[in-house]
């Protein structure tokens, strides 16, 4: 049995690059896991773009693997953070996608 979240990474989908105003090729995955590195499921991830991307969700929730996906839709031409985060109780889990729109 998985224990509280502890630990937030990114598996997939870092450093694309892509036309402006396109969508990503690959979806933005992260997993969250336990201090023993077990995956927890049912976890609220929350989702930002700072630079005009259009996530397809604000918030996902990991499944049984502690994954949690979503997919951006570039703005205008430069770089876009994606920034993704998980609150356990007081203690905020983050992690930042640096994506490329050309």
């Amino acid at each position: 049995t998985a224990d509280v979240a502890a630990q937030l990474a990114i598996v997939s989908g870092n450093a694309q690059a892509a036309p402006a105003d396109s969508t990503l090729g690959s979806p933005l995955t992260v997993r969250v896991t336990d201090q023993y590195g077990n995956p927890v499921a049912g976890v609220t991830v929350n989702w930002s773009s700072d630079d005009g991307g259009i996530l397809a969700n604000t918030t996902t929730v990991t499944d049984a693997n502690g994954l949690a996906q979503d997919t951006l839709t570039l703005g205008e031409r430069g770089t876009d953070d994606v920034s993704v985060s998980v609150i356990v109780g007081t203690l905020p889990l983050s992690a930042i996608f640096t994506e490329q729109a050309m």
